[in-house]
């Protein structure tokens, strides 16, 4: 009858309705965890950044450093030439 196959396909767009909300809700799952997984990624490498600036200011103290002390040994060279 008309009433008992229009009763049949309720009842299986019912499941497929069911079967598609739980595809949806693990869907979403899994867009949440790749969300966290981007934003632990963000932080990782804005601490790299920060690091990367910090390597950078100590290696400009180092050059200035470095400088410092050729110029002193360039002095001092000059002093040893001078007595020899």
């Amino acid at each position: 009858s008309a009433l008992g196959t229009a009763n049949t396909n309720i009842a299986a767009n019912a499941s497929a309705i069911g079967s598609l909300q739980t595809s949806v809700t693990s869907i979403n799952g899994t867009l949440a965890s790749y969300a966290t997984q981007l934003t632990n990624l963000e932080s990782s490498v804005s601490d790299l950044e920060t690091d990367v600036a910090g390597n950078a200011a100590a290696i400009g103290t180092l050059q200035t450093n470095v400088t410092t002390i050729n110029g002193t040994l360039t002095t001092y060279a000059g002093q040893i030439t001078s007595l020899q």
